[in-house]
């Protein structure tokens, strides 16, 4: 059987017939019909089948027995008629061309074909000017609404978005829009983008893509397709007990999780418990073992010295600690700390106060007496600045882990520690507020940060503040 193919000239408008493969008796040649198709007296050979393919409309049809039949355009057949790179490359560069005119795609164009010869284009060659720069055309075959879409063909730090896209919005699938959010649909689709083109996400980057998102389904998808995470990365999105998880492999206690409720990205203590199941899910070596039974596990060993506690690693985005406190006005707290605290805490890192659970508690417990204005975090770690009510000026609360430490460092740079939890009594409350002679206010204040690490001590912290209150009357 002799094959032909007939492409659309555009410059006259009229289809042509081309030999493909094989010589004939026929010319190289031959004009045949003027657009649109309908019938046609074509005298041919039995044998002899000839294809239409229109780059246009992305139409097909094949003349068989003298008689026009219309084809799909994805078919087996007509794909193997295209045949060589050369005839393929000029469907593509068409369809291509389509996308980035920026305009609603023509009426004749059947979406089905035009999807999947999209879809089959190298990411290289699917390139073009969108907007104000480049952008890379995406298909989602079975997307309802918004199967074309043009994105920033590089990974930044900034949300992804859809710089062009098709059926977003009513008018059907071959609707033009422009700067519209990406589909939920479509997630899998650009996660699947940036890792067949070797583009790994950041810590920074996927806290910020899953902190963005619209809720905890659109968060499953873009964990379910699985994201290209750099090497050095410390955060791994998992899917965990039916949780979205970012598990942190240096710290799982200081992971995240996306909220069932609000969408919004949590912080999330994980125990050594849970983080092995996960740990194994992301094919990672399980942490260090616990000391064995009979060995020490607290203290030091006999007639060795006290050791200073092991500075917080460096993160992504760490801060210079005195920095931090001299911003907050505590230059004189900082420098009345201890060496081995400021080692604990050195190289923090902003934490948003808005999804800090430590910064919420304590705002409820202070009421107006003040206000957590920044929440940082040095491994499991935390401080958090507190501006207080009037021209009080700042305090910091700080919370020391290991070993569930608290302190806080006032405005006048002294620095009180409330001790370990079995020394974190009402009597240790009550020394601290009479041995420092605090303001009204203040005491107050000391008594929220003490409730905030002891709320069942409720009855207690109020009998401590009422009897200080009561001495300072006297």
């Amino acid at each position: 059987m002799l094959e032909y193919k007939l492409y659309q000239k555009p410059s006259v408008g009229k289809l042509t017939v081309a030999v493909c493969g094989v010589t004939s008796k026929l010319p190289t040649t031959t004009n045949l019909i003027e657009s649109p198709l309908s019938c046609i007296d074509f005298k041919a050979p039995a044998v002899l089948t000839v294809y239409l393919l229109d780059p246009k409309s992305f139409t097909s049809y094949k003349i068989e027995n003298n008689r026009l039949l219309s084809i799909p355009f994805d078919s087996e057949e007509v794909q193997k008629a295209l045949g060589g790179e050369e005839s393929k490359t000029k469907f593509q560069k068409s369809a291509v061309d389509l996308v980035f005119d920026a305009k609603t795609l023509p009426a004749t164009i059947e979406k089905g074909p035009f999807l999947q010869i999209l879809n089959n284009i190298p990411y290289n060659k699917r390139k073009g000017i969108a907007g104000d720069g480049e952008g890379v055309i995406l298909v989602n075959p079975s997307a309802e609404d918004q199967p074309i879409f043009v994105i920033n063909p590089v990974l930044s730090d900034d949300m992804p978005n859809a710089i062009i896209d098709y059926g977003r919005r009513t008018g059907g699938w071959r609707t033009y829009d422009y700067r519209n959010s990406i589909g939920s649909q479509n997630w899998p689709t650009v996660i699947k983008y940036y890792r067949d083109t070797n583009q790994p996400f950041s810590d920074r980057q996927i806290k910020n893509l899953l902190a963005r998102v619209e809720n905890k389904n659109v968060a499953k998808l873009i964990v379910q397709a699985n994201p290209l995470m750099a090497q050095d990365s410390t955060l791994k999105p998992v899917l965990a007990y039916d949780d979205v998880i970012l598990f942190n492999t240096r710290d799982p206690r200081s992971s995240f999780i996306v909220s069932d409720r609000t969408g919004k990205l949590l912080n999330k203590v994980i125990s050594s418990i849970q983080a092995g199941p996960i740990r194994q899910r992301l094919g990672l070596a399980p942490q260090a073992a616990a000391p064995a039974a009979g060995e020490r596990r607290r203290g030091r060993p006999v007639g060795r010295a006290a050791q200073p506690a092991a500075p917080a690693q460096p993160q992504e985005g760490a801060l210079n600690l005195e920095t931090v406190f001299t911003e907050a006005g505590l230059q004189q707290g900082f420098q009345n700390m201890s060496p081995g605290l400021k080692r604990a805490l050195a190289n923090p890192v902003d934490v948003l106060t808005s999804r800090s659970r430590g910064a919420t508690s304590r705002n409820n417990l202070l009421g107006a007496r003040g206000r957590v204005i920044r929440v940082l975090e040095a491994g499991r770690s935390s401080i958090y600045i507190i501006r207080l009510a009037g021209d009080n000026g700042n305090m910091a609360s700080i919370h020391i882990q290991p070993g569930n430490g608290h302190l806080v460092v006032l405005p006048n740079g002294r620095v009180l520690p409330f001790g370990s939890p079995r020394e974190r009594t009402p009597n240790n409350l009550l020394t601290t507020l009479q041995n420092n002679n605090l303001a009204e206010n203040l005491a107050y204040v000391i008594v929220s940060e003490f409730l905030a690490q002891n709320p069942t001590m409720i009855d207690e912290a109020k009998n401590a503040l009422r009897l200080i209150l009561k001495n300072k009357k006297s």
